[in-house]
């Protein structure tokens, strides 16, 4: 199936469990471009070669990070105040990207949501305008992390 650039325009919503502690977040994300992809391929074929699971999880990161287009409110916080990617919101902060890339959990989930776009892209061995489905958690323990920018676990 072709990619066609003009559906990666629009949002798709996930809620993304992150198992071992029990988080959840949702993430409001694009389909990547066309270029993007080819980009992602690229650096990942290189990066199984050269790079250091640290760097690999920065590179997830990264790609994830630029696909991010909302978060939901009240998902995060920086000192113990919500933030917020709605402009409309009383609780949005412009900077919104950077203060959620600051948290820990935040970074594995982002890394997360890259590899489970781009991989299910190349998975199935085609590039498709279809939703990626994450795994939904069943109700867990309270998490021991914290999803504060201004906090540390």
């Amino acid at each position: 199936m072709a990619y066609d650039t003009k559906d990666s325009g629009k949002i798709r919503r996930n809620e993304l469990s992150y198992l071992p502690l029990g988080v959840k977040a949702v993430l409001g994300w694009r389909l990547p471009s066309t270029e993007e992809i080819r980009e992602y391929k690229n650096e990942y074929m290189r990066s199984q070669f050269a790079k250091g699971a640290d760097e690999a999880k920065a590179f997830d990161f990264g790609a994830g990070i630029k696909l991010l287009v909302e978060i939901q409110d009240g998902d995060w916080s920086d000192n113990g105040k919500p933030i917020s990617s709605n402009p409309e919101s009383p609780d949005y902060r412009a900077d919104w990207k950077d203060v959620v890339g600051k948290i820990d959990i935040a970074r594995i989930m982002i890394a997360g949501l890259a590899d489970a776009v781009f991989g299910g892209l190349f998975d199935r061995g085609e590039v498709s305008p279809e939703p990626v489905p994450f795994p939904k958690n069943s109700e867990g323990s309270p998490s021991p992390v914290t999803k504060d920018a201004g906090k540390s676990a």
